[in-house]
Formats: C-alpha cells, structure tokens, sequence
C-alpha cells in the first residue's frame, strides 16, 4: 500500500480544511508514509518475534502476512484514516 497516496486521498476527502491548512501538502504526506511504513514494520517484527516461528513456508509466510495486516489495522486508524471533519462524513474517496 502506498500510505502517502492513501492519507492524501482521505484528507483531501474527509479533511479538506486539515490538508488545506498544510503549507506542503506533498512533503507533509510523503513524511507521513515514510513514518507510518516504518512503524509498520517496526511493530509486525514485533508480533512476529512473540510468536511461535512456523517451520512451513507456507504457514510463515501467512503468519508474516497477518502479523503486517494487524500493525496495519493500528497505525492506518491512528495516523493516516482519522476521524472526518464535520461536514464530510458522508463524502465519498474518488
């Protein structure tokens, strides 16, 4: 997933007086992809590294997956997908 495309999507969606506020829009969610794609990492590593290690390939690769899926749910709800701005909450992603 691209985390920057995904956060200006939403802002420019349910945040528009938020992103309008942003003095640059492209550095500010290029940044914020990098953040969020790092904490990602960071904390499936974490997940994986309390988790019993799968001897089939097929089964870690799964485990690796969910592990990702889950620091995802996390970070995306925290950083990029926030709450809509009064108003929009009805508007649509393009």
């Amino acid at each position: 997933m691209d985390y920057a495309r995904a956060a200006d999507c939403h802002w420019a969606t349910y945040l528009p007086a938020a992103r309008a506020s942003l003095d640059d829009p492209d550095g500010f969610f290029q940044e914020l992809g990098e953040r969020v794609h790092t904490q990602i990492c960071r904390l499936a590593a974490e997940i994986l590294a309390n988790e019993a290690s799968e001897p089939d390939e097929v089964e870690r690769g799964w485990q690796v997956d969910r592990a990702r899926r889950k620091a995802e749910e996390i970070f995306l709800a925290d950083e990029v997908f926030l709450r809509p701005e009064p108003g929009s909450e009805n508007n649509e992603l393009p």
